[in-house]
């Protein structure tokens, strides 16, 4: 769920090592920057976190039409996964389902989110889901 992958782009400048995945169904919503900053490979969360290696998880603005992003966080305890699962979404508004906003247990990230600016009007935060 990296979308236009802005996250990606600049976390690869910094010189991570980082696999961006998306389904894209998104494309034509966002009129700003509808293709991505980087490379993408076009893959379902769920495919992701169930097939590829990873220490990290970033989930950023999950959509509030569907409960993928609650899939994606019960298969990641069905694997138990002891990595940093990073969510950048408006609590129980815009971003994620309510379904996630409910089974999540959250730790707002005051170190990530003194860095962290909003855009467009949406509240946003940075959360680590345990």
């Amino acid at each position: 769920m990296c979308g236009n992958a802005i996250i990606t782009y600049a976390l690869r400048e910094l010189g991570d090592d980082i696999t961006a995945t998306d389904n894209f169904t998104w494309q034509g919503q966002d009129i700003q920057m509808p293709k991505p900053w980087t490379k993408v490979t076009k893959m379902s969360g769920l495919t992701a976190v169930k097939t590829l290696p990873f220490d990290v998880v970033i989930m950023s603005w999950a959509p509030d039409t569907d409960t993928s992003d609650a899939t994606i966080l019960k298969a990641l305890r069905e694997q138990h996964f002891t990595g940093d699962f990073i969510v950048i979404g408006e609590k129980n508004q815009a971003t994620n389902s309510s379904t996630f906003w409910q089974i999540a247990d959250l730790t707002l990230s005051k170190n990530l989110n003194q860095y962290h600016h909003q855009f467009d009007s949406i509240h946003d935060q940075i959360f680590i889901v345990k």
